[in-house]
């Protein structure tokens, strides 16, 4: 090896990694000092994989409605078990799933200010709905989702009770439907 002929070379290396530094510094310098100079990623999904390549967190957006959200998959299935997300009406919400991909549980905070938890039955015909607004109130649906038992608290604190038939109409009410 003759140190005479790799001495330029050496010296243009030196000068290039010097160089590369200070730039490199400056800019770290600059993102620091100002956020709107800081470098980001720009996608509409992501996508984590397990060792086996199935998805198990997807974060993606929908340039469509707005709508965004988190979901998360077992090791076994394509559709999502859990999905945190927003709605393009403002609605935010976590949603639980059954493996065909159908929502069975969820808990809502609605535009408005309300906050409801729903639970559906097995053949997602019917359940239960609690809702809390200006009246907070727990609704039983039945197989035609239909409401056929409610319970609940009015704005002014009064409690009620009502029992529906499978038209919707009410056959037996606390306090009794005159005195509301």
């Amino acid at each position: 090896m003759n140190l005479k002929t790799h001495v330029p070379m050496l010296l243009a290396a030196s000068l290039a990694g010097f160089a590369g530094g200070a730039a490199s510094n400056s800019r770290i310098a600059q993102a620091q000092q100002s956020p709107t100079n800081i470098p980001y990623i720009q996608t509409k999904n992501v996508d984590v994989i397990d060792q086996s390549g199935k998805v198990r967190i997807r974060l993606s957006t929908s340039s469509a409605n707005g709508a965004s959200g988190l979901e998360m998959f077992d090791g076994t299935s394509t559709n999502p078990k859990i999905v945190v997300g927003t709605l393009p009406d403002g609605t935010s919400n976590i949603l639980l799933m059954d493996g065909n991909g159908k929502r069975r549980a969820s808990f809502d905070f609605l535009p408005q200010g309300s906050v409801r938890l729903a639970l559906v039955n097995a053949a997602l015909t019917g359940g239960l709905v609690l809702g809390s607004d200006n009246e907070s109130v727990l609704i039983f649906s039945d197989n035609n989702k239909k409401k056929r038992a409610a319970f609940g608290m009015s704005v002014l604190d009064d409690p009620g009770l009502g029992i529906y038939d499978g038209d919707g109409k009410v056959i037996w009410s606390a306090p009794p439907a005159a005195q509301k």
